[in-house]
């Protein structure tokens, strides 16, 4: 999902006119109130973009706890930091199976598996000693350069990251699924057509 570029001023303003709504002040003695607007924006460029978000919940956590002083900047973080943790969607497991034999594996297959070796594995679950042996047998086989190998390679990779949003984190997985289909397809079809 699209996170928007973040104001980190705005928010900072925001924080800051939340606390003293709750606690009639909310900056340190002799501090003037742009230059605690500035600190907090800066201490919050820190964060990644989906941490940030969360400062509302982390206030209301804040002021669930029934203090009597508002919190200072890094208390602020750390709880931005948790409900960031908190509402963060888990990322499936992947199971992989560490008993492989994977020499034999590459070994006993045929050509046609070889060529579809990273298509049908992950590149991420293949020892490195196989990507060799992969780049090899292309190069003298088929003809590829390197850089077609590593092209293949990268069947599973996606092309770009998209931060879940905390309304609907599936959407982004989604997207991430499709440009990683769409990127498989363009891979085939360049094999295809070689």
């Amino acid at each position: 999902m699209y996170t928007p570029n973040i104001d980190y001023i705005e928010v900072a303003q925001s924080i800051l006119e939340r606390l003293e709504m709750e606690y009639k002040y909310a900056s340190a003695k002799g501090v003037d109130k742009p230059q605690m607007i500035r600190f907090l924006a800066e201490q919050l460029e820190r964060l990644h973009d989906h941490e940030v978000l969360c400062w509302q919940e982390a206030l209301n956590q804040i002021a669930e706890e029934g203090r009597q002083h508002p919190p200072t900047v890094p208390e602020i973080i750390k709880v931005i930091k948790s409900i960031a943790q908190q509402t963060r969607p888990a990322l499936p497991v992947i199971e992989v199976d560490t008993q492989i034999d994977w020499m034999r594996k590459w070994e006993s297959a045929d050509d046609k598996a070889k060529f579809k070796f990273y298509i049908t594995n992950r590149f991420i679950d293949v020892p490195s000693y196989i990507e060799n042996l992969f780049h090899d047998y292309n190069m003298k086989h088929r003809g590829w350069k390197r850089w077609e190998s590593k092209y293949m390679m990268s069947f599973h990779y996606c092309p770009k990251w998209i931060t879940p949003s905390e309304d609907n984190p599936q959407e982004a997985y989604k997207q991430m699924r499709e440009l990683t289909q769409e990127r498989q397809e363009k891979i085939i079809k360049y094999f295809q057509t070689r």
